[in-house]
């Protein structure tokens, strides 16, 4: 049991909660009284809120400090006592606008950070390999997400009306667009298309003339994104780049079958238990879908598998990982 306070700082709350959501996983099952949790109050990434935000951070900072999010700077806010860097991947150096804005997030998101934290976890190898490759460190190491415990196995859906298929994301690396192509040419077979985050107007004209059956939501809460998953026959999540991969956990700790990308790291989180793609060829997504629909053992196979598979990644195998890691820092 840990005798000091475990100070968590995460980044503003209208910066979006789905990094914050996958803390809470594993920090619910810590288990622990002397966990303080502060949401940093500026947001953006212009040198005034950096400043506000390490000066908040700076005031706050315990015996052991915990940063999430993609707020990695607030490191050098907490020199002089033991901290936790958590980088979940490095898509703010892929987002950069321009050189100038590369380096600027290179130095204080990644270079600087990774220097001066006591330890840098990382939720995946794959994302490890990407760090180590622009900053050399030897104090980095691979603790996964945990998966929220309301992600509890549902009965499999009778299949009346055709395949409800579940499209986590609408984001660029989403692939959305190569899905809805895919299943266009999919016509031959009943299925509903159900699409989780705010449309594009974009993808709504690709929506329409591909002529499919589909419904599009957003803003949900944990209960329903769970109740989605429920309904659903399929997860589809043949993404182009992630540092992770939640709904591949997701989807299989309530029991359905996945189909996602050939690519690091969802080949490590899935570990054989999907059905893969080439996320870039329509016609690997297509006779993907077209398997699913068609091959019922296929299937059950995945499903027995992915249960198996999620496992891995329970709140309470991860939060024990992490009371490793605070004790190794008190050591």
């Amino acid at each position: 049991m840990i005798d000091k306070n475990i100070t968590f700082f995460h980044r503003n709350k209208d910066s979006g909660f789905s990094i914050n959501k996958v803390f809470q996983n594993f920090i619910s099952a810590l288990n622990n009284s002397r966990i303080i949790q502060y949401y940093l109050p500026s947001l953006g990434a212009r040198p005034i809120s950096l400043i506000k935000n390490l000066i908040f951070a700076l005031k706050n900072r315990g015996e052991i400090n915990h940063v999430s999010g993609d707020v990695h700077y607030i490191i050098l806010a907490l020199l002089g006592k033991k901290n936790v860097l958590t980088i979940h991947d490095l898509v703010f150096l892929k987002n950069s606008k321009n050189k100038i804005d590369y380096y600027y997030k290179y130095i204080f998101w990644l270079y600087l950070p990774v220097k001066c934290a006591s330890i840098v976890t990382c939720i995946s190898e794959n994302t490890k390999r990407e760090v180590l490759n622009k900053v050399n460190s030897r104090n980095i190491q691979v603790i996964y997400n945990a998966v929220g415990s309301e992600f509890i196995c549902a009965d499999y859906p009778e299949i009346n009306n055709g395949f409800d298929i579940l499209h986590i994301g609408t984001a660029w690396n989403k692939n959305l667009e190569n899905v809805i192509n895919a299943l266009s040419m999919l016509s031959n077979y009943k299925f509903r298309l159900i699409i989780i985050g705010k449309l594009s107007e974009k993808q709504k004209d690709i929506l329409i003339k591909s002529n499919i059956l589909y419904v599009n939501k957003f803003d949900l809460s944990d209960s329903q994104i769970y109740n989605e998953y429920c309904k659903c026959h399929i997860v589809s999540f043949p993404s182009l780049y992630e540092g992770f991969g939640m709904p591949i956990i997701e989807g299989q700790s309530v029991g359905r079958p996945v189909l996602t990308s050939n690519i690091e790291p969802l080949k490590e989180i899935a570990n054989g238990s999907v059905i893969y793609v080439n996320p870039y060829e329509i016609e690997s997504i297509v006779l993907a879908f077209e398997s699913l629909f068609i091959d019922e053992n296929l299937r059950n196979n995945l499903i027995l598998k992915g249960k198996k598979n999620a496992e891995r990644f329970k709140p309470e195998t991860i939060s024990l990982q992490y009371l490793k890691l605070y004790e190794k820092l008190l050591k």
